[in-house]
């Protein structure tokens, strides 16, 4: 098997036993300082955008209240779980070239 970096975070993600991810999405969960050590332990682990997006969903719908308020109007915590999954997307996107669509 050819170790590409695609089949290292394969390998990365499936080695992030279950107990492991409880413990990111308690963490996470736990307050906004808790939320900052959590992104950067994943960071540490080299985790992927679109696995740490999945763990910070999994927290969120895992909370009772903050799976009713989708927008996460009043709470700082959920504010910034919200933001984190944003700045990764956005991220994403900042690769993504238009090419002859921006001469139009």
């Amino acid at each position: 098997m050819k170790l590409t970096t695609k089949t290292l975070y394969k390998l990365i993600t499936e080695s992030l036993r279950d107990d492991h991810r409880e413990k990111l999405i308690t963490l996470l969960l736990s307050d906004i300082e808790g939320a900052e050590q959590a992104f950067e332990i994943m960071e540490a682990l080299e985790l992927d955008d679109e696995t740490i997006i999945d763990i910070i969903d999994d927290a969120i719908e895992s909370d009772p209240i903050m799976s009713k308020t989708p927008s996460g109007w009043g709470n700082p915590l959920q504010q910034r779980l919200k933001r984190e999954i944003n700045m990764r997307l956005m991220s994403d996107l900042e690769a993504f070239d238009l090419g002859d669509f921006n001469e139009w």
